[in-house]
């Protein structure tokens, strides 16, 4: 169904469904768009007494967003999510200790358009084996 617009103009209608929603046109009713999913997956990352930082994300399309960390190894690893503006400014916005053979999902806290994964060894000298897997959801 339609609504008649309040401008002057008669011919002019509204549509009930929001913006970023799809219409069935047989029903008229209002769904929502379809989800995407997708990700990536870093395997195998030894873990060092600094951070080993893994690829930069742009996640300026993306409605949510997050890191699965799994520890692979015995040793705990802490694992950063840093955001940043641009390829080049980065700041700390989650951060977590995540002990041997433990799962961990980190997720951003705050917006900007980009964003990398850290994991670094937090007994100096005694690394570790981590997985990570980024994944994102958005909406088509």
């Amino acid at each position: 169904m339609t609504k008649k617009c309040p401008l002057k103009k008669p011919a002019c209608t509204l549509h009930p469904c929001r913006k970023k929603r799809k219409c069935s046109k047989a029903s008229g009713r209002c769904r929502e768009g379809i989800p995407v999913y997708s990700g990536k997956t870093c395997l195998d990352i030894s873990t060092e007494d600094e951070f080993v930082f893994l690829p930069i994300q742009d996640v300026s399309r993306q409605s949510v967003y997050s890191f699965g960390i799994v520890n692979r190894g015995e040793n705990p690893v802490e694992a950063i999510v840093q955001i940043g503006p641009t390829r080049v400014d980065f700041t700390g916005d989650v951060q977590e200790v995540i002990q041997g053979g433990q799962t961990s999902v980190l997720v951003p806290v705050r917006f900007v358009r980009y964003v990398r994964l850290g994991v670094r060894s937090v007994e100096e000298g005694k690394g570790s084996v981590v997985d990570v897997y980024f994944q994102t959801k958005t909406t088509a």
